[in-house]
């Protein structure tokens, strides 16, 4: 026999079991047919509905990333496209230190592709000079901090 708590024992602790209802079991003949729903599984859509327009940026090309020498990735680019280190605020996430959240940008203006620096913290070179903003060709070699431990290798058009 199970001994009783001395508050159970002034407060004189009842339980209480609720029964649960018994599941209803339809039969064949209640369970709802499919001239009763007022809509056919796998339908098409109606028509007045609109569609989403597809994402029509274009690619202006590829961006190979260079940690200490070593391609770790490479990025199919479209304008604007930011690098840096913060997934929210970045398109291109390189987890470097040196980088910040939001280190730099590459977009087209008047068919010049430019990478601008976003007051990173370390700075963003192009072929090893400082820059605030800078227009870029094929096979542009851009310094992500001084250091040079991450590259982004900038190529035009991509390749196909």
């Amino acid at each position: 026999m199970k001994k009783q708590s001395f508050l159970d024992k002034i407060f004189k602790k009842k339980t209480v079991v609720e029964k649960l209802p018994e599941p209803v079991i339809k039969t064949e003949h209640e369970i709802a047919q499919p001239e009763e729903f007022p809509f056919t599984m796998g339908a098409p859509p109606p028509m007045d509905v609109p569609v989403p327009e597809l994402d029509d940026r274009e690619i202006i090309g590829e961006l190979d990333v260079l940690v200490n020498k070593t391609k770790i990735a490479n990025h199919k680019i479209d304008s604007p496209t930011r690098v840096g280190r913060d997934p929210a605020q970045a398109d291109i996430i390189v987890t470097e230190l040196i980088v910040s959240k939001l280190h730099c940008t590459i977009y087209v203006q008047d068919g010049t592709v430019f990478v601008q620096d976003n007051s990173s913290t370390n700075g963003t070179y192009v072929y090893n000079q400082k820059i605030n903003l800078q227009p870029i060709e094929d096979n542009t070699m851009i310094g992500l901090g001084k250091k040079g431990t991450v590259q982004l290798i900038f190529r035009k058009g991509g390749t196909q």
